[in-house]
């Protein structure tokens, strides 16, 4: 933890709720590097030949931050100087914000995993479904297309499936 005298206000409720949690982290869920991270709860960036220079984050970037260590974000953005109409504003934005993964719906989460695992959206799968009724494609036969041939995700017209490519060489592999 980096030390309290050489924290800005805000930079020391973040870091104390941070308590354990490593910077990298904390910036992390954040969605910041951790040397932003640092810079924020320092108040200054280093420019060079000794230089620093002020750092005045967003407001966005405060509620992240604190969102992320479980700090009090009012009294983050108090501390960071904002003003109480500009805190208000930017507690407005944050309760219209999903908050967490407890508020999005199962299905909403499966569609989100499924998306990251296969590349592929619901628009793409029901390209593909559409497709494969319009072929007449039994759903044995979907399931071998499905293993042995890559779909293209963002069809422009009818899904085309391409073959796999036997010499491309697969990743980790030799």
């Amino acid at each position: 933890m980096t030390t309290t005298r050489n924290l800005t206000p805000h930079g020391r409720i973040i870091e104390a709720a941070r308590g354990k949690t490593s910077a990298r982290a904390a910036a992390k869920a954040a969605d910041i590097s951790e040397g932003r991270w640092r810079q924020i709860v320092t108040g200054v960036q280093k420019a060079g030949n000794g230089i620093t220079v002020p750092v005045n984050p967003r407001d966005t970037t405060l509620i992240a931050m604190a969102t992320a260590v479980g700090a009090d974000v009012e009294a983050v953005l108090r501390a960071a100087g904002y003003a109480p109409d500009e805190i208000s504003s930017a507690m407005q934005e944050v309760d219209a914000q999903p908050s967490g993964i407890k508020d999005y719906s199962d299905d909403d989460l499966l569609k989100e995993v499924k998306r990251r695992i296969t590349g592929r959206t619901s628009e793409s799968d029901a390209h593909i479904a559409a497709a494969n009724k319009q072929a007449g494609a039994s759903p044995a036969a979907r399931v071998i297309q499905s293993e042995s041939q890559v779909i293209d995700p963002h069809p422009s017209g009818p899904t085309q499936p391409r073959e796999r490519d036997p010499q491309r060489k697969r990743r980790g592999g030799s």
